[in-house]
């Protein structure tokens, strides 16, 4: 048995052989591939700029501004949970 060692690409799901270096004879061969796993990409199941967007509308209309003890104030929110 010999071996041939190649790199090769995977693009959307195929793997792209180049051309062998060698010939080969017609015949059954033993493929082995090795990969290294990347990083997966977060996905985002929302849209940044509409996120900032409503960030900003919320600043803008202040809706905080009556609370005058923040802390008291997360003290009655939490205790509404139980």
């Amino acid at each position: 048995m010999q071996a041939i060692e190649i790199q090769a690409t995977v693009k959307d799901g195929i793997l792209q052989i180049p051309q062998l270096p060698a010939p080969l004879t017609d015949g059954n061969v033993k493929v082995i591939v090795l990969y290294e796993p990347q990083p997966e990409t977060p996905q985002r199941n929302y849209d940044p700029k509409k996120m900032e967007a409503a960030f900003k509308a919320i600043a803008e209309k202040d809706i905080f501004s009556d609370i005058k003890d923040p802390v008291a104030w997360q003290r009655q929110q939490r205790e509404e949970w139980e």
